[in-house]
């Protein structure tokens, strides 16, 4: 990949290979050991689309011809890589005992730094952690967690943990 940019997707990791050769060929060739080069290092920002059927399968004995590759074409697309700061959320599920609620949630940092293609982080105005249980709590309690990253792309630059500080108080009755 060119300097400074990268996939927003990962690309399709399989494909169907047709070859044709003598018998014992054909069958000496482990499919794990195929691979599809693909030089993407003059490639522009953008959308662009590679026809795998120029393209040399590694790994296959010189004695057996590829006939066709499908899908035939690569579909990539090509971006700037950015790196932000973002605020962390807590991501909690559940309900604390009963009589009990969450007063507060806190997350410790409370901010992260993303890298990842620009399209995909430029709308992303926070990160969240993973996911803390809150069920049946009946007193305050802190969770060492990591941070939820819903898209493969982004990756935190620091690979720190978060802690979840939770806050829970009585129900006062009326």
């Amino acid at each position: 990949l060119p300097e400074g940019r990268m996939l927003v997707e990962p690309p399709r990791e399989t494909a169907t290979v047709t070859v044709e050769g003598g018998q014992a060929f054909v069958r000496g060739g482990r499919q794990k050991d195929l691979s599809i080069l693909v030089d993407l290092s003059r490639a522009k920002e953008g959308e662009g689309s590679l026809d795998r059927a120029e393209r040399a399968v590694a790994g296959m004995p010189t004695q057996v011809r590829v006939v066709s590759i499908a899908p035939s074409t690569l579909k990539v697309q090509l971006d700037r890589v950015l790196t932000r700061r973002v605020n962390v959320a807590a991501a909690t599920q559940g309900e604390p005992a009963e009589g009990f609620r969450v007063a507060k949630v806190t997350v410790k940092p409370d901010r992260v730094e993303l890298s990842g293609p620009s399209t995909v982080l430029r709308g992303r105005g926070a990160g969240s952690t993973d996911v803390v249980d809150v069920s049946g709590l009946r007193e305050d309690a802190e969770f060492e967690v990591g941070r939820a990253v819903k898209r493969g792309q982004l990756t935190a630059t620091r690979a720190e943990r978060c802690t979840v500080a939770v806050q829970i108080e009585a129900i006062q009755k009326e």
